[in-house]
């Protein structure tokens, strides 16, 4: 619906009266339509002759046809009082593919470690329940953005599909390899928001975010890279004594805190009284660290 075809001289066409000559010339534009809501365009009243069909605007979404669809329109004799020719024309959907690359770093590091195995699932945002019924409109009132799903329930809802060979194609979870690098397939055009679904152990997940296909490329859009932070939390460590169960108030107990799954001692960064790296803990006047 929507696109723009003409209807074009193949040849010459000459007025049938033989004395009139040539109306047409080779390659002029003869008619132009739109293609309707039913799918179908027609042109009507024509001379007899060599014609061609192409598409001058194609709808949005869609990329050019420079196809020339040819057609004929000749004398079937004196019981044909109407000549009519049926031509069907395929539109091809604009389409590309996104990327990403999944870091990690603690805002101290000065190189960034790559994640892999984060996985990625990815929905047409058209379709998501909540827009199709209404209940979810953009905060900006104009077009959705990466806010609009932050809280999302997407436990519900259909990834989002390409095709292969005419065929409606889930998008299956896309997952990071060991550069912390994911590729999508090639997208039809739309606005699509993509959802961490799988988050490595001891990682935060980051928010959704909104990819927009406009154009049709075979390369990939430029990569995003994506940081998960990991986890920080707080551990105190108060020294007791075994028979009374008091605390102990005596500074200057040494700990060290040993990392099981990575098979090292926890460091940490402290900025006070200067800046430095320590991998020993030692209790205060209170008995804790």
């Amino acid at each position: 619906r929507g696109a723009v075809y003409g209807l074009y001289a193949k040849e010459d066409i000459v007025h049938p009266d033989g004395t009139t000559g040539v109306l047409y010339k080779q390659d002029s534009l003869i008619a132009q339509g739109v293609i309707g809501d039913d799918g179908t365009l027609e042109f009507s009243e024509l001379y007899l002759g060599e014609m061609y069909v192409k598409e001058i605007t194609p709808p949005e979404g869609y990329t050019l046809d420079t196809t020339r669809y040819e057609v004929s329109v000749t004398y079937e004799g004196q019981d044909v009082a109407e000549v009519t020719r049926d031509l069907t024309v395929k539109e091809q959907v604009k389409k590309q593919a996104f990327q990403l690359i999944k870091i990690s770093e603690d805002g101290e590091q000065t190189e960034t470690d790559l994640v892999a195995g984060a996985g990625f699932q990815v929905y047409l945002i058209s379709s998501l329940s909540q827009v199709k019924n209404g209940k979810l409109k953009p905060a900006n009132g104009e077009s959705y953005t990466a806010s609009d799903f932050k809280n999302y329930d997407f436990s519900n809802e259909q990834v989002a599909v390409t095709y292969e060979n005419g065929t409606a194609v889930p998008v299956p979870e896309l997952i990071t390899d060991t550069k912390g690098y994911a590729v999508s397939p090639e997208l039809p055009y739309g606005s699509y928001v993509v959802v961490e679904s799988t988050t490595p152990e001891n990682l935060k997940t980051i928010d959704p975010f909104v990819v927009n296909v406009e154009d049709d490329n075979r390369e990939p859009m430029q990569w995003r890279v994506f940081d998960d932070r990991p986890f920080e939390f707080l551990l105190k460590i108060v020294k007791k004594d075994a028979q009374t169960g008091n605390t102990v108030l005596k500074a200057g107990t040494s700990y060290k805190i040993y990392d099981v799954t990575n098979k090292k001692y926890v460091e940490q960064v402290v900025q006070y009284p200067k800046k430095e790296k320590i991998s020993v803990f030692e209790t205060n006047e209170e008995g804790y660290l």
